[in-house]
């Protein structure tokens, strides 16, 4: 089979791009011609047998880049014979969507000011993009991974039941301890590695890209809490970010 998978970014360290790649290899280990359409590539080479299409980034906005991204796609699945295509973010067309995010225009109605938020290009087109997967009038199928995901999409699209697959729940044995070791042995190792006595507190923040998930948002309440509500904080504590540098 000749199959069309689209991702916007593959990076080494995300969730997402890292489920990617095992779908892609799984695919290519089992003899198929797998194709993938993302506007960047970061990190290792592709895996053996895997064709990139980088579809050029155009748009100010990531709202616009994405409507980019999807005419694009479209306009590869029109022109060429796939048996099957499979996207990973939100874009309509496709016969599968991997849904590893939550219902978007759900988080988005639960916001405050969510009234004149969605009003905006972004939350629209964002939104727009959801409904063209989700809709009843979709032919989309949509490999999930929760109850809770399945809850909230039909509550906002009424997704038919025949177009929600439920993933088993899954994890890679390498992220998994081995269990000779123990939770505090991890936390002496630690604190070793970095100095910290056994009375520090130690605040440890873990995120693939650090700014885009709020780690300024925490040194900043931080800070504030230091500054102006010493009781809310330990008297001796870090706080530490682990994730890749960033420019």
């Amino acid at each position: 089979m000749k199959i069309l998978i689209a991702i916007f970014r593959c990076f080494p360290y995300g969730g997402l791009q890292k489920d990617f790649l095992k779908i892609a290899g799984e695919l290519l280990r089992r003899g198929h011609q797998v194709v993938c359409a993302c506007m960047e590539w970061e990190g290792p080479q592709p895996p053996e047998g895997l064709e990139v299409r980088l579809i050029p980034r155009k748009g100010w906005t990531s709202h616009a880049r994405a409507i980019h991204f999807e005419k694009q796609v479209q306009k590869i699945l029109s022109h060429e014979d796939f048996d099957c295509s499979l996207t990973m973010n939100r874009v309509g067309g496709f016969d599968f969507y991997f849904a590893a995010d939550n219902c978007f225009s759900l988080e988005a109605q639960k916001r405050r000011g969510a009234n004149l938020r969605n009003l905006l290009p972004r939350y629209r087109t964002f939104m727009h993009l959801e409904k063209e997967i989700f809709s009843p009038e979709s032919q989309t199928r949509i490999f999930i991974i929760t109850e809770h995901q399945k809850t909230d999409f039909q509550q906002v699209y009424h997704t038919p039941d025949d177009r929600l697959i439920m993933l088993p729940p899954g994890m890679n044995p390498g992220c998994r301890l081995p269990e000779s070791w123990k939770i505090s042995d991890i936390r002496r190792k630690i604190r070793q590695e970095f100095h910290l006595p056994e009375n520090t507190f130690l605040l440890i923040q873990i995120a693939s890209s650090p700014w885009t998930k709020g780690a300024d948002r925490t040194v900043h309440a931080l800070y504030e809490l230091e500054q102006t509500a010493k009781g809310n904080l330990p008297p001796s504590w870090k706080y530490l970010l682990a994730g890749p540098a960033e420019p």
